[in-house]
């Protein structure tokens, strides 16, 4: 049976991974946004949207899981 630390630290882990992966792919498609034309946008702008959104969202489950993991190892 897994622990509940065990639990909340895969969360943690699997949100840090979360919250910095899809920084990686924004860069290339900031690149290619600076020479896309106005039709050709729409597709670069709403994987941007979804990037973000991913980045956005992990990041709270990245600070909600430290600080259950912080309370539930008892560190002050």
């Amino acid at each position: 049976m897994i622990s509940i630390y065990t639990l909340l630290l895969y969360i943690h882990i699997l949100s840090a991974i979360l919250s910095i992966g899809p920084l990686f792919v924004v860069l290339p498609i900031v690149k290619k946004m600076r020479t896309a034309s106005r039709v050709e946008m729409s597709p670069y702008i709403e994987a941007f949207k979804g990037a973000i959104t991913i980045v956005k969202h992990s990041g709270h489950v990245l600070v909600a899981s430290g600080i259950l993991l912080m309370w539930h190892a008892g560190y002050h």
